[in-house]
Parts: C-alpha cells; sequence; structure tokens
C-alpha cells in the first residue's frame, strides 16, 4: 500500500510566523527539516502557511515561487492544488523523490548489516548516481564515520555532490571503492539504469533505486527487461508486512524503493527478513 503525502507522511515543514520568517529562511528550513527526518504536516496545515504567505507576501518574494499573486491564493485555498504548489517547491530544491524517516534509517541499516560482513573497522561505501541537491547524501552522511555515501550527478547542485557524469561513473570507477549504488528517478527515456545494473551484476554489488515501474516515468524498458532477464533477487518496498517501508508518492505518481540483490544471502543479510513468502516480499532468481 502506497502512503500518501496528505496523510502526515514524509518531512515536516516549519511554520510560519509574522516578523520572523522570509520566504528564502522558510527554503532553508524545509532542507534542514529533510536532513532532520520530520515529516510533512496535514493538508490543512500546508494551506495555512500558504495562506500565510498569501496574505502577507504580496511583494517580489512570491515571484520566487513563479506564480501570482491571484494564482497562488487561488491553489492556497485548496487542499489538493496547495500540495501541488508544495511538490514544485519541493521537487526544484529537494529531490522528485521523497524518503520519509523510515526509509532514510532502511536504507542506512541496509548499508550497516552489509558492512559487518566487512568487518567493523572497514568502511562501507554507497554511491549516489543522480544525486541533484543530494539532500539524502547528507542526511546519511550525518549518521556515522563506517557509512560513507557518496553523491555524483552531471549538474551538481550542492558543493558536496561531485561533478561527475554517470557515463563518467560507469567509465571511471573501481569496484574494490563501491559497495552498495543508489540512484533515485533515472530520467525518463535514459538508457544508463541498464549499464548500472549490468555494473553491479558483473561486480556483485547491489543496487537500490526509487522510481516507477516498468511503463512509468522512470528509465526506458531496457532496464527492466535486464532486471528480468538477470540472476538475482529481487524486492520492493512494503513487500513484507512492512518490515520494509516504501517511499511516500505524491498524487498522481507511483514510485517506490526497489532492491536488487546479487545473491539470497546478502538480501536478507540487507533487508533482516528472513521469512521469504510469495505474498510478502519476493526473491526470484531467474
Amino acid at each position: 500500500m502506497q502512503q500518501n503525502i496528505s496523510d502526515g507522511c514524509g518531512i515536516s515543514l516549519p511554520s510560519l510566523s509574522p516578523d520572523t520568517m522570509s520566504l528564502v529562511r522558510w527554503r532553508k528550513k524545509i532542507r534542514e527539516a529533510f536532513v532532520n527526518e520530520k515529516h510533512f504536516p496535514s493538508s490543512e496545515e500546508i494551506v495555512e502557511d500558504f495562506l500565510y504567505w498569501a496574505e502577507r507576501g504580496r511583494d517580489c518574494k512570491l515571484r520566487n515561487l513563479k506564480v501570482s499573486q491571484e494564482s497562488f491564493i487561488r491553489k492556497a485555498s485548496d487542499p489538493y492544488l496547495a500540495r501541488m504548489l508544495l511538490r514544485k517547491i519541493y521537487t526544484e530544491h529537494i529531490s522528485w523523490g521523497f524518503m520519509p524517516a523510515d526509509v532514510q534509517k532502511f536504507l542506512y541499516r541496509c548499508a550497516k548489516r552489509l558492512q559487518r560482513d566487512k568487518g567493523e573497522r572497514q568502511v562501507f561505501r554507497v554511491h549516489e548516481l543522480f544525486a541533484g541537491h543530494g539532500w539524502l547524501c547528507r542526511s546519511q552522511q550525518k549518521r556515522s564515520k563506517a557509512i560513507e555515501w557518496y553523491a555524483y550527478d552531471s549538474e551538481p547542485k550542492q558543493d558536496w555532490v561531485e561533478e561527475l557524469s554517470t557515463e563518467g561513473w560507469l567509465e571511471h570507477v573501481k569496484p574494490e571503492h563501491v559497495d552498495m549504488v543508489f540512484f533515485s528517478w533515472i530520467p525518463y527515456k535514459c538508457t544508463l539504469g541498464s549499464d548500472i545494473l549490468m555494473w553491479c551484476k558483473d561486480h556483485g554489488k547491489p543496487l537500490i533505486w526509487v522510481g516507477e515501474g516498468i511503463g512509468g516515468c522512470t528509465g526506458d524498458e531496457k532496464f527492466w527487461a535486464t532486471l528480468h532477464a538477470i540472476k538475482g533477487f529481487y524486492t520492493e518496498g512494503c513487500k513484507s508486512d512492512y518490515r520494509i517501508p516504501d517511499v511516500c508518492s505524491w498524487e498522481g505518481i507511483h514510485d517506490y524503493l526497489s532492491m536488487w540483490f546479487p545473491t539470497k544471502e546478502m538480501a536478507i543479510e540487507a533487508t533482516g527478513v528472513e521469512d521469504i513468502e510469495p505474498s510478502g516480499v519476493y526473491f526470484f532468481d531467474d
């Protein structure tokens, strides 16, 4: 079952109060909330914050949202349209994928469990591709020195994201420097997903990603054809009685957390799910 932003899961926006919060600071607080793993408020709380700016912010600050005053007020007066405006801000300044606290913690636990196999003194390295603003990377970097999370993008938005295209990463990365690969919302029709998957298969590395399924707006059909053609073990979020969490989805979006592992032992070690049943989490070996 997919969770929904309007149900209160996700990241918490700070409340806006007169004379204390500029729009620039508010955007900064949104980013900080993501790193600190808070949750989105209810639709009513979102509307309340938007109405505050619609009534008080009748100046150039609203132009930063690229929405006219009248349109801003109209959208903020409707819960659904208000969330759509929030989504616009969020996707422009944070991420396309929306990963609440339990998903972030689950990703960390996956890495931590697999890190044990390397030895407590060994660093576990996660490489995130198509990282964009890199806020997930920033969040994970704060957790443990034993887990190193690297972010790469051809057009980085933050200084902790390294400027490197996925083609460049595939060409130059050394397998011994990578323990797990992650990406979120690979661009639509991008043909590199299957290359990443095959790289992980060839070098025995797990791949975790967020995006829509086959036929959706993530990657291309070759990625899914490759996934179902190679031997491995695959699971999706929320298919184990919620022992594996899933991402939150904006209205009209059907993305989920997906994982591929080269061996069943690695899959169980990473997820912590041992009683694998067809009706719950499923792994298959083609």
